[in-house]
């Protein structure tokens, strides 16, 4: 039980470093926008609905039987950045 504790507290910290990482290489390519669009009211959503996609689902489930971070970490920030434009159109 402790394992999959750790393991959900380390797939929750990889969604909010890709989360983090798809705004501001967002922000990089639209620093107008970005400067009116407050951070919080975007990234929130953001992850909602990465946790509620089926992608999502797909990568918390490969680092569960995987523990590969680096994977992870990377399959996530690829969603967030699909997903990024779409809630900001």
């Amino acid at each position: 039980m402790a394992k999959s504790m750790t393991i959900e507290g380390t797939i929750e910290e990889a969604l909010t470093n890709a989360v983090d990482e798809a705004f501001d290489d967002w922000a990089s390519e639209h620093p107008s926008m970005a400067n009116v669009i407050e951070r919080i009211k975007i990234t929130e959503p953001l992850a909602t609905s990465l946790r509620k996609s089926p992608q999502y689902k797909a990568a918390a489930a490969a680092y569960h039987r995987s523990s590969l971070e680096l994977e992870l970490a990377g399959r996530l920030l690829d969603l967030a950045k699909t997903f990024l434009p779409a809630l900001l159109w």
